[in-house]
Formats: structure tokens, sequence, C-alpha cells
């Protein structure tokens, strides 16, 4: 008499398995997805591998355009660079800095300067205040408090520190009248590490689920005459 190969119901350890198979592959799917974001995120790097804005117009009347306070935590040499594009849109010398707030606090207090607030990126919007003051500072290239400063004929390149920081945007010779074209960058190195560890977890619950699917699938054929 021929052979027949019956298949036996999914009970007890064969039913587990094809269940921990298919929930393997689900998380297959959802590894491959993030993969794939983050491969379309690295693709927006630019040649030095900064994730660039669009450059946009940021003016005020006053002496300087300092960012509010940004507070930054995180694990030493994790936390990637900063990189501050900045050219004049008046015909005046610029100047772009970078220090610890409370300095750039104590630098301008006599003056009037624009806190830059808050900002929407689509479309560009920026919010202000303004702080009011008589005095002029005095010219920002000569003061010693900041971690890293651009002339506008270089980008300001700022390795991420942690504590509460504030970029400063001004004329160089200090006078009111603000007007520059800035676009900013991050360089996010655990990105393309994320991407990878992905893509490799991924493979793996590929591989897994897909041996436990198959397993207990082939464990339940039977044969007879």
């Amino acid at each position: 008499m021929p052979t027949t190969v019956t298949k036996a119901p999914l009970t007890g350890g064969r039913l587990a398995a094809v269940i921990a198979g298919g929930l393997t592959l689900l998380l297959a799917a959802m590894a491959a997805v993030g993969g794939a974001g983050l491969t379309w995120a690295s693709s927006k790097q630019d040649d030095a591998g900064y994730y660039t804005t669009s450059t946009e117009r940021i003016a005020t009347s006053t002496s300087a355009i300092a960012t509010d306070d940004l507070d930054v935590e995180g694990v030493p040499g994790a936390l990637g660079k900063v990189r501050i594009n900045v050219a004049s849109a008046n015909g005046k010398p610029v100047f772009a800095g970078i220090a610890r707030t409370r300095d750039v606090e104590a630098y301008l207090l006599n003056s009037a300067h624009t806190t830059l607030t808050d900002v929407d990126v689509d479309p560009f919007e920026p919010s202000y205040e303004d702080s009011f003051g008589t005095g002029t500072p005095a010219r920002p290239a000569d003061q010693r408090f900041w971690i890293a400063t651009s002339d506008g004929s270089k980008p300001l390149d700022w390795k991420v520190q942690d504590g509460t920081w504030s970029v400063v945007v001004m004329n160089a010779d200090g006078s009111a009248g603000v007007d520059t074209r800035v676009s900013a960058g991050a360089s996010l190195p655990w990105l393309d590490e994320l991407e990878l560890a992905a893509w490799i977890a991924a493979a793996l619950f590929l591989a897994i689920g897909g041996g436990l699917l198959a397993g207990g699938l082939r464990r339940g054929t039977m044969g007879g005459e």
C-alpha cells in the first residue's frame, strides 16, 4: 500500500514552537523596519557626516542673538558634534560663539540683546524675546570664555559636552543690528552603530523565528501505510 503522510494537530510543544516562531518573525520585521528607517536617516548626512538644517535668516536690531539654555546630559563621547555655519546678510563682519550660559548672561547683562526661545522648523519660524540695556558689549572675539568660535570664514565646530550652554551670533564689533544667515548641523556617531545593530537583530530574529516555525511544523508530520 502507498505510504501516506498526515499532519498531527498542533498541540503542546509544537504549538508553542509555532507561536514563538511567529512572534520572533514579527520582531524580525520590526527590526528590519527600524533598520530601513535608520538607513534612510543616514542617507541624509552631508559629506562631512552632519545632519544639517536649511540655511535661514536670523536677525535682530539689538547687539546679539543668543539661544535659550541648551541643557546637555549624556555619556561622554556619545553626544556627537555640532556644526554651525553663519554668514553676514548685511555686509558686516560676524561672530558666532558657544559658551556656558552663565558666562553669556554676564557678558550681555547690560546690553540690549535677543534670546532665541523657540524655532518651528516647517516652515521655519523663530520666536524671540528681547532684553533691554544701554551698554555695548565688548568685542566678542576678545572674550576668553568661549568654547568654540567662528568669524564666518569657517564653521563653528563643537564637540558636545555636559552642561548648560548658549550659542551667540553677533556683529564682530559688538554693534547693534545683527543680520545673518545660519544653518546648524549635528554629527551623531551612534546612529551608524544603531543602524548596524538593527539589521543584525533583524537577521538573528529571522533565523531563530524561521527555525522555530519550521521545526514546529516539521515535527507535526506522521507517516503511515
